[in-house]
């Protein structure tokens, strides 16, 4: 995956980089924001939840350590690519910030193109992992499809539409028609779409919780139509 449009959290103190990065990542796509204290930025990666995060080690006295640290105590933050902006020449810090989980840093003065090299493959190789739910967890969700309705009863209708639905399946349906008639209730799938010719499925539904006074007017639309 590319960096365009993944979001990324700045935090350095200096204004010059501030500015520098602003454009940079501007330019590659990304939506960027920043802070120049870690608490600011702590509050920004905890509220965002970016892709990426570019941190000054030695930003407000030096704290950068202690925002990494904060950082990986999260549970869902802890996975976030750390991208090390350092001045400091030591190999023992290099060594720290390694085992603390960095897998990139770029030493000041920085240049432009390898502190982008480095922002673009931290974000090839992270993602955020996907959430399998387990049956009694899943969540409901409501699919938005195009049809149109070919027959109406007091009970039933039929829908044609470019989807092929599983018997049993619940839905609510968008119709002027049925707003009309002041019915407002979901359906239910009596049985699997077949196919009425290429590229159109009929299926048959079955109105859930249609009371009387919204049956009567399906009856008299039909009774008048049939007449």
């Amino acid at each position: 995956m590319g960096i365009k449009h993944k979001h990324v959290v700045v935090i350095d103190d200096d204004d010059y980089i501030l500015d520098m990065l602003n454009k940079v990542l501007v330019a590659a796509g990304m939506y960027a924001e920043f802070a120049t204290t870690t608490d600011l930025g702590f509050q920004i990666i905890n509220r965002t939840v970016p892709h990426c995060i570019i941190l000054d080690l030695e930003v407000d006295n030096n704290k950068g350590l202690d925002l990494i640290t904060k950082i990986q105590a999260c549970d869902f933050l802890q996975n976030i690519p750390i991208v090390v902006l350092t001045a400091v020449d030591d190999e023992k810090i290099i060594s720290k910030i390694a085992h603390m989980g960095v897998k990139e840093y770029a030493k000041k003065p920085l240049s432009s193109q390898d502190l982008m090299r480095k922002v673009r493959k931290v974000c090839k190789d992270f993602c955020f992992p996907d959430k399998e739910f387990a049956p009694e967890e899943c969540p409901d969700a409501k699919m938005a499809l195009k049809g149109q309705l070919a027959r109406v009863n007091e009970v039933s209708c039929i829908l044609q539409s470019s989807v092929k639905i599983k018997k049993g399946t619940i839905m609510s349906l968008e119709c002027q028609f049925l707003e009309k008639l002041k019915i407002n209730c979901d359906f239910k799938s009596i049985r699997e779409s077949f196919t009425a010719n290429p590229r159109v499925y009929e299926t048959e539904l079955t109105f859930l919780g249609l009371d009387e006074t919204m049956s009567k007017e399906v009856r008299k639309y039909c009774h008048t139509k049939v007449r």
